[in-house]
């Protein structure tokens, strides 16, 4: 398997040259996720995003709801993609718009769920902003060397795909978006935050042509803890992150005995 950045600088070329080719491939026009942008509305100051996507201090961050400069930016550790991609940002200004509640519950390792879920794009207006999708599988590590020197890399990616791996799946422009638990058609405060686009990943063909195409999410669950700490250390507005438990399940007993097997085949896997 193969994945690919959705690089927020890849949206400019996209929308510049077409005007429409950033968008969810399969989904649907929306205009009612009006906290998601190029990152995620947390708090009335705060963002969570990809830690691949260029926001900056003194860049603009703009929703649904309303925009201001950015502040403060705190990454989630260093390295190169894919490895721990995940920021938080902080705004100069307040927005109103409703709090999201973040899944507090997380995935284990494995590839035998089923679990219904919402994908929204990091610019979620039209032209297809949103799609249903369902979270398959948590993959909790990125082995880019092929077992070779390189350990493998931390990435706690919530996999989406449906049967058939076709539509719907993130391109270039989606970077920062959102997964959220369910099928919804809009977000509000009742909505539950699960995770933040990261990645498409596809494999090959006997031809290297792209086929089963799949989104990864950053899995929010996964960084609790730094999310917590980094927004409490930043004394500027007292916010946090709401945390709210769902109910997921366990991996199922022969997903368990197989994460050996699954070991195996991440090592095949190659960073494109």
């Amino acid at each position: 398997m193969r994945i690919k950045p959705i690089p927020q600088g890849l949206l400019i070329l996209l929308l510049a040259s077409t005007g429409s080719a950033q968008a969810i491939v399969g989904g649907i026009d929306t205009s009612a996720f009006g906290q998601v942008s190029n990152g995620v509305q947390i708090a009335p100051n705060w963002v969570v995003t990809a830690r691949h996507v260029g926001l900056g201090l003194g860049d603009t961050f703009s929703n649904g709801y309303g925009s201001s400069p950015v502040a403060a930016r705190y990454n989630m550790g260093g390295g190169a993609f894919p490895l721990n991609d995940l920021a938080l940002v902080r705004l100069a200004d307040s927005i109103n718009a409703p709090v999201l509640n973040l899944n507090a519950s997380a995935l284990g390792a494995g590839s035998s769920y089923d679990i219904a879920a919402t994908i929204v794009t990091g610019r979620n207006q039209v032209p297809r902003g949103y799609a249903w999708s369902s979270v398959r599988e948590f993959m909790p590590t990125y082995d880019e060397d092929d077992a070779g020197p390189m350990p493998p890399l931390d990435v706690n990616w919530l996999v989406t795909y449906l049967d058939g791996f076709g539509a719907p799946y993130v391109q270039g422009g989606d970077s920062g978006g959102a997964l959220f638990l369910g099928q919804i058609d809009h977000a509000d405060a009742n909505s539950l935050l699960w995770g933040i686009a990261s990645a498409q990943l596809y494999d090959e063909d006997a031809n290297q042509q792209a086929i089963n195409y799949r989104s990864g999410f950053v899995q929010l669950a996964s960084y609790r803890n730094w999310i917590d700490s980094t927004m409490s250390t930043d004394l500027a507005d007292g916010q946090m992150a709401s945390w709210m438990i769902s109910s997921v399940p366990e991996p199922a007993p022969q997903a368990l005995l197989a994460l050996g097997l699954l070991a195996l085949a991440w090592r095949r896997h190659r960073l494109r």
